[in-house]
């Protein structure tokens, strides 16, 4: 996860299930995801713009913005 971006402070995340339209991901502390990031499997790709849906202990749910 990138935080926005021009600047990046990544945090690792496990992702559960992804779709079309978002994704459930486990992270090692939620109250530290912003409510939007951009999601990013590598430092080289362009990621996906993110907006947290929900939050239920270290899992989120985000939708694709």
């Amino acid at each position: 996860m990138d935080d926005d971006r021009r600047r990046f402070a990544a945090r690792q995340c496990t992702v559960i299930d992804i779709s079309e339209g978002g994704a459930r991901l486990r992270v090692e502390d939620p109250h530290f995801v912003k409510p939007q990031f951009q999601l990013k499997f590598d430092r080289t790709s362009p990621g996906r713009a993110c907006k947290v849906a929900w939050k239920k202990g270290d899992v989120i749910g985000i939708k694709f913005v």
